[in-house]
């Protein structure tokens, strides 16, 4: 099926006004932190195909994943490089389409890595980044906010976010963990099929919608939940069951 990543094109129609939790920023907008980055020759290639992909259109984000994939896989990369191109992002931030693209060329990285844990830092930026954990199936550790639909289409793995994060909380997620320390924004496991979702925070309404399977774990308050528009799954809440079908 044919989808996005672009705002207009990913939240639910329900959510044309949206809700306390739009916009996440992470509080180093106020004073961005320099971060400090060891450049090394695979890191300069990594930066080298990142402006390869100016071309990358959120709104056909298929074929600009399948082209990040092919360029990514002729540089022989480890979780340490990522890490450190995850922190050299800053200097990217004025670029065009910056949010969805730098998703998902943190995720086709990850993706094409023989590594198996990643760190990835997202507190120096201003800017949020959207769709990370992206058809994920490895160990990922996010220390700061993500934006739109962490762990979309994730397969297997983990996702853990020292932070917020934005709506569309594992969109079509089809298994794997993903766990947001702080708050969630709307539409939380919106079409997913498989796998768990923990919110430790507050979390925006619309929770579930079009939701297949899996489990969604609340901890704290929340919005409303899409009971209607759910077609199978569990919502906890303090881990009592509050919703089955």
């Amino acid at each position: 099926m044919q989808t996005t990543c672009a705002m207009e094109k990913r939240i639910p129609s329900s959510l044309s006004a949206l809700g306390r939790f739009r916009g996440f920023k992470p509080e180093s907008e106020l004073s961005v932190r320099e971060a400090k980055v060891e450049t090394n020759p695979v890191l300069e290639k990594m930066k080298i195909v990142w402006r390869v992909c100016d071309d990358f259109d959120p709104d056909n984000w298929d074929n600009g994943y399948d082209k990040m994939i092919k360029r990514i896989k002729k540089i022989r990369h480890s979780a340490k490089d990522i890490e450190q191109f995850s922190l050299a992002l800053a200097g990217y931030q004025d670029e065009k389409d910056f949010s969805d693209k730098a998703g998902f060329y943190l995720s086709a990285l990850i993706n094409t890595s023989n590594g198996k844990e990643f760190v990835i830092h997202t507190a120096h930026l201003t800017e949020l980044v959207n769709c990370l954990g992206f058809r994920n199936k490895k160990v990922i550790t996010v220390h700061g906010n993500v934006g739109w639909c962490v762990g979309d289409e994730m397969k297997s793995g983990t996702v853990i976010v020292d932070g917020d994060a934005g709506h569309n909380m594992g969109y079509e997620m089809r298994g794997g963990t993903i766990t947001v320390k702080g708050n969630a924004g709307d539409a939380v496991g919106n079409y997913m099929r498989r796998g768990t979702i923990i919110v430790a925070g507050d979390t925006g309404g619309d929770i579930g919608e079009q939701m297949k399977g899996g489990e969604i774990y609340l901890n704290r308050g929340h919005g409303s939940i899409s009971e209607k528009k759910i077609i199978h799954g569990k919502i906890f809440h303090k881990e009592e069951l509050i919703f089955e079908k």
